[in-house]
């Protein structure tokens, strides 16, 4: 039993994996499907913060002055925003759709930064490595791997 000083409202999810959730709000005129609709929102807010202090620097970036935090803020909202549209725009693509042997993946999304690193690191590997195959094998599909590096690195 909370002890709390003030009404709360409390919306009790059952998650995919069957375990139970339970989100509080202290606005008590929201409903259930607001409440739900705003855990959402800041899930995803969440996200984005990890992604951009973990893969993008952000949490490492350190200087005394507005200006520099500024452009290094709108730099990396900038690259946040084009790693998604890669994400979203070439996820069909066959550099993108690695999976490992044992199902497990890296990654927990499908637009997940770890799981954008990790595919171009495989990918650029194997570009090195077998740099020698065949050139008409897959052409169709190497076309769409060069436009979304080149569309990725610009």
């Amino acid at each position: 039993m909370l002890k709390l000083s003030k009404k709360v409202r409390t919306v009790v999810l059952h998650t995919n994996k069957g375990k139970l959730m339970a989100l509080i709000s202290t606005d008590t005129t929201l409903t259930a499907a607001q409440i739900i609709e705003i855990y959402g929102s800041r899930f995803s807010i969440e996200l984005a913060i990890r992604d951009v202090k973990q893969y993008l620097g952000f949490g490492e970036y350190q200087h005394h002055s507005l200006l520099p935090v500024l452009r290094f803020l709108h730099t990396v909202g900038i690259a946040y925003n084009i790693g998604k549209i890669v994400l979203i725009k070439y996820g069909k693509c066959k550099w993108l759709n690695i999976t490992s042997d044992t199902g497990d993946t890296p990654w927990v999304s499908e637009l997940s930064f770890s799981k954008l690193r990790y595919c171009l690191r495989k990918y650029a590997l194997g570009k090195l490595v077998f740099a020698d195959s065949a050139p008409e094998a897959e052409q169709h599909e190497i076309v769409l791997d060069k436009d979304a590096i080149v569309d990725f690195v610009a």
